[in-house]
């Protein structure tokens, strides 16, 4: 078999592993699949086959090499099958840098094995499964709205700023929950605007009170 060959058998075998989500994402309420799902398949699987997998991360892309370890000439070759995923960077709260650099390779890597295998999810409007149409329509609109809002954040700059503004670690958490966002980048441009009016409001009645005291 050539290495397409293996990886399509690599495929069929997966749909009969059954494989099963346990990760779960209770504020969008969905379910996905972790890599420890379907990796130790994977990994027996390629064994099996004789297929060797490598994954590396550049400036701008994670990519996902497949060679086939049974034939000496395509390892000497660029490898025939290539999947290239674009890096974005990953905000964690109260991750390091290091730990935001590992948070964001591990969901490369199980992005890019399902999309070498094809390891299908059920989209992310399964939960209405037996609802009216009406009422799935109308969540999968509230929900492309919410996406949408959140491609509109506001920028790493705006970003940095409006975090010097608040100054406060606590303060920034309960504003956060209060927006209904993880981080703050995820913010809509109008929502950044009303947090710095309503800071900069609250700073000047201090400054009037202590002025006041200060007479």
């Amino acid at each position: 078999m050539n290495v397409f060959e293996k990886v399509q058998k690599i495929k069929l075998e997966l749909l009969d592993c059954h494989l099963k989500k346990s990760g779960n994402n209770k504020f969008a309420n969905f379910k996905y699949y972790e890599l420890d799902d379907f990796m130790p398949h994977i990994i027996r699987l390629c064994d099996k086959y004789k297929i060797f997998t490598q994954i590396t991360f550049d400036e701008n892309y994670a990519n996902l090499f497949v060679f086939d370890s049974e034939n000496k000439e395509d390892l000497e070759k660029p490898p025939k099958i290539t999947i290239k995923c674009p890096i974005e960077k990953l905000e964690i709260r109260g991750a390091n840098a290091i730990q935001a650099i590992g948070g964001m390779q591990t969901y490369l890597r199980r992005y890019l094995y399902m999309a070498l295998f094809e390891i299908t999810e059920n989209d992310l409007f399964d939960a209405n499964h037996g609802k009216s149409e009406i009422t799935k329509t109308k969540k999968i609109e509230e929900l492309g709205n919410k996406s949408l809002s959140k491609k509109q954040g506001i920028s790493t700059e705006e970003k940095d700023e409006l975090r010097t503004l608040i100054g406060n670690k606590d303060l920034e958490l309960k504003l956060l929950k209060q927006y209904k966002v993880n981080y703050l980048v995820e913010l809509t441009p109008d929502q950044a605007k009303e947090i710095k009016e309503r800071i900069e409001k609250f700073k000047a009645k201090t400054e009037k009170k202590q002025e006041e005291n200060n007479v």
